[in-house]
């Protein structure tokens, strides 16, 4: 295990209300889910990393949670610890536990979460008067990006009701700063959403009017999460999430469309268009629904 401590030298900026910027990175003998971070390695940390860095702001809790990496991870924020208030690489249970021992270690008003290859797309003095007030959640806009850097859409909306993360999602939830001595912590049972799932527990806990939504790109977003390489796995977890809530004739809507899309629409009907159409639908899909990494 690899520990260090706060190192923040050299800051020019101060924020009045402090944030924590939480960073996840996962090393190559975690599950699938991570495959694309695995294979780009530290590379996808260094972009995360150099979106904060070159920023040259301080007064913000910057914290790398690293998986125990062996791919030279521990060497690139060696190079940061400049700017890097506490890193920690060992291994945990997937990036919920990570999160949660990040939550645990912070000590700030705010927490942004991050995952390696994302990037912090908003300068914290134009949001900084938003952070004055006792929201439990602010939220913004992300872009959505292939990995190639391809714009997709832009994600983000303001929440009319709670009501909208049974459905769906209109969040990103590397947009979300969440109050920290409200975020309690992750539901483990939950892989792939438990995020969409906290932040759903959070807005019916303390209601609607204590979210804000900023009209401003708070990240980039590199598309190849968790839901999208474990498909199966996330529609079953959100049928889950509808049952525990009481949402039994939705989940069954849900779990008839599913079968529909996995037995039917794909066996006996392949449209010409199929590949593009594939691509559209699920980017679609992903603007309405599913977990919000």
């Amino acid at each position: 295990m690899h520990v260090a401590g706060k190192t923040n030298a050299g800051a020019t900026w101060q924020l009045s209300t402090p944030v924590v910027l939480l960073i996840f990175n996962q090393p190559d003998t975690t599950d699938l889910v991570f495959e694309t971070i695995r294979a780009a390695g530290a590379r996808c940390l260094r972009q995360t990393i150099e979106s904060v860095a070159g920023r040259g702001y301080g007064n913000l809790e910057y914290i790398i949670m690293d998986g125990g990496s062996t791919d030279g991870t521990v060497e690139l924020v060696r190079r940061y610890e400049h700017c890097i208030d506490y890193w920690v690489s060992e291994p945990d249970s997937g990036i919920y536990d990570a999160m949660n021992k990040g939550i645990a270690c912070s000590r700030e008003k705010y927490i942004l979460f991050l995952n390696a290859m994302d990037e912090l797309a908003v300068d914290p003095s134009r949001i900084e008067w938003a952070l004055q007030g006792d929201h439990v959640l602010i939220y913004g806009k992300a872009n959505m990006m292939e990995e190639d850097r391809t714009f997709v859409y832009v994600k983000g909306k303001p929440l009319k009701s709670g009501r909208k993360l049974i459905s769906g999602t209109p969040l990103c939830h590397q947009a979300i700063l969440y109050r920290r001595d409200a975020i309690g912590s992750y539901d483990l049972n939950y892989r792939i959403m438990a995020d969409r799932v906290l932040t759903y527990d959070l807005i019916a806990q303390y209601g609607i009017s204590r979210t804000l939504f900023l009209d401003q790109t708070i990240a980039n977003y590199f598309e190849g999460g968790f839901s999208r390489k474990n498909y199966q796995q996330w529609k079953r977890e959100e049928i889950r999430f509808l049952i525990d809530n009481g949402e039994i004739l939705h989940a069954f809507y849900k779990m008839m469309g599913y079968a529909y899309k996995k037995y039917v629409r794909r066996r006996f009907w392949v449209p010409a268009t199929a590949v593009h159409g594939e691509k559209c639908a699920h980017n679609r899909e992903k603007a309405l629904g599913g977990g919000l990494i």
